[in-house]
């Protein structure tokens, strides 16, 4: 018997085996509708995942899987405004390093040691 899996699953090892992709054929591939796939990428598991533009369009992303997938941290992303993740992920582009990198380094820099 084959072993049930969430479309978050489903998405998470789509993305795993085909690396950078957009939600179109994440779509396609998964048998998620566009409002679950949209459920999964900004709201139930928006830490889990990164968008990235498609040169050439305006609009267009392609989506993988966050460098680091750390439970914690995806959690952490849901209690947080979307601003604030906003704005962890342009630091996070910007200095070439992961989401969890930047909250790392925020967090070192304003709780410091003690």
């Amino acid at each position: 018997m084959a072993k049930y899996q969430s479309y978050f699953e489903k998405v998470r090892d789509f993305l795993r085996e085909h690396g950078p992709c957009r939600a179109k054929t994440i779509i396609a591939q998964t048998g998620c509708s566009r409002s679950s796939l949209s459920q999964i990428l900004f709201r139930s598991h928006r830490g889990s995942f990164v968008s990235s533009p498609l040169n050439g369009y305006s609009r267009a992303k392609l989506w993988s899987l966050a460098a680091d997938t750390d439970p914690g941290f995806a959690q952490l992303t849901l209690r947080l405004p979307k601003e604030v993740v906003g704005k962890i992920q342009a630091i996070a582009d910007q200095l070439d390093i992961s989401e969890a990198a930047v909250v790392s380094l925020l967090l070192e820099r304003y709780l410091g040691d003690g």
